[in-house]
Parts: structure tokens; sequence; C-alpha cells
């Protein structure tokens, strides 16, 4: 899939941000938050707690979880009027920088 299309499609579910900028900019950093701590959350289940999965099926929560993360963090970019490429682009450059 394309970022374009994700973000079409992100757009066409946000409810939210079509409100208001500040009822949907709101509802998406603190959903990104949420959903951030959630994959937070998975990790210490499989590494620092005794009930440890398999790879595959601790994968499979990891990308469940951060698929949410990425909703919610498209959806801001929406709101602000950021392309998933521009903020790709930026974070390329800057960390670029850190590296040379």
């Amino acid at each position: 899939m394309k970022n374009s299309e994700y973000a079409a499609f992100v757009n066409s579910l946000d409810f939210t941000s079509k409100k208001s900028f500040e009822i949907g900019i709101n509802h998406h950093a603190l959903s990104l938050a949420s959903e951030a701590g959630e994959v937070a959350g998975k990790v210490v289940k499989q590494y620092y707690r005794e009930n440890q999965k398999g790879y595959e099926e601790f994968r499979s929560k990891i990308i469940d979880e951060s698929s949410d993360v990425l909703y919610h963090l498209v959806a801001i970019c929406i709101t602000c009027g950021i392309t998933i490429e521009e903020l790709a682009t930026y974070n390329f450059a800057k960390l670029s920088d850190r590296v040379n």
C-alpha cells in the first residue's frame, strides 16, 4: 500500500478532526500516547515477565498495536496538513545529521 493511499483511508475514517482542529488533535495525540503505551506494555510482558510468548506471537502483537500507533500518527499529520512523505523526509534528514 502506498503512503498516500493509507493517508486517504485514514482521512476517510477520521471523524474527530472533521469536527474541529482542537478536538481532532487532542483525540489523536492522547490516543497516540495510549497506543504507544500498549506497544511498550507488550515488550514489558514479553521480556520482563514470566509469560514469554514465541517470537511470531510477539511479532503479531507488536504489529497489531503499532498499526494503531501509525493510524493516530497519520491522523495527526493529516490534521496539521503534513504528508507522510514530508514527515519521513524531515526525519531522515534529522537522523542523518546526527550520524554525520
